[in-house]
């Protein structure tokens, strides 16, 4: 399979992926990398590490047929890059761009079924609140095993404890909620 896209989305997905994948080293070698599938000119691109995980849907400028593949986990391309083609052979992944080539070899094994990890069934409530500055309060507690997150209310502060600390986030209102 060989696809094309722009680096801004190859920066995307690899920066998303990033938050997800399993660090190198660890006892499941297959989550130290992105499964991306391929639908026509869109790709799911997924990443898991056994406690959390998430998927960005990235838009390609080429595809020459549907299908999966297995993507390790990279630096950003420079914007001279221009673009990434991604071409998939029986044991290495080619990522070429305007300005160079790196090639990778195809780990082994099969990527973990996902398809019942995420809930399909109606969310009892919805809020909302700014990624960065949730993650900001969260980050404050970065050297708690754990947190105890309380929440009110959908238009009520989240209100973060940890061992020694506390923490609010405040929700902002919701105009358009897309699943």
């Amino acid at each position: 399979m060989n696809i094309t896209m722009s680096c801004v989305e190859y920066n995307r997905m690899q920066e998303f992926a990033k938050q997800f994948v399993a660090k190198r080293g660890g006892t499941r070698p297959i989550l130290e990398y992105i499964r991306l599938t391929v639908t026509g000119n869109t790709a799911k691109a997924e990443a898991l590490d056994g406690y959390k995980a998430g998927y960005i849907v990235l838009n390609l400028s080429d595809s020459e047929q549907d299908g999966e593949m297995l993507l390790p986990v990279t630096g950003k391309l420079k914007k001279t890059d221009v673009f990434a083609i991604i071409a998939e052979s029986e044991k290495e992944i080619e990522i070429r761009t305007a300005t160079g080539a790196s090639i990778y070899r195809k780990p082994e094994g099969k990527f973990v079924d996902t398809s019942k990890i995420y809930p399909e069934d109606e969310p009892a409530e919805v809020f909302g609140f700014n990624p960065v500055l949730l993650s900001d309060a969260l980050r404050a507690f970065k050297d708690e095993k754990s947190v105890i997150i309380e929440y009110r209310g959908a238009l009520k502060p989240l209100v973060i404890k940890g061992s020694r600390a506390q923490a609010l986030a405040l929700p902002v209102k919701l105009k358009d909620h897309n699943k």
